[in-house]
């Protein structure tokens, strides 16, 4: 069950990413956004786990890494209270 919960959180993104993206963007840049969007995340993701997996005793082991590195989930959630709603508003032209 544990497995089930963590696979449809980390997973979760994939539905309201590419419907709420395209509704913040002029259709001239919607598409270069949402690619900047998708892939900054990984690119950035790649370099701390790669500098995190390093030195992992850095923050006390492999088990305190990896606890700090799924902050980042708490982190979306806070900023995603941030975000304009688009709700009923028309596509920026």
């Amino acid at each position: 069950m544990l497995t089930f919960t963590v696979g449809a959180i980390t997973a979760s993104f994939y539905g309201w990413l590419p419907l709420y993206l395209p509704e913040l963007f002029p259709t001239r840049l919607r598409a270069t956004a949402q690619g900047f969007a998708f892939n900054a995340g990984r690119i950035i993701t790649a370099a701390v786990i790669l500098s995190f997996g390093m030195k992992p005793d850095w923050f006390g082991g492999l088990a305190q890494t990896c606890a700090i590195i799924s902050l980042v989930y708490v982190v979306g959630m806070v900023v995603i209270w941030f975000c304009p709603e688009t709700k009923g508003k028309p596509l920026p032209e």
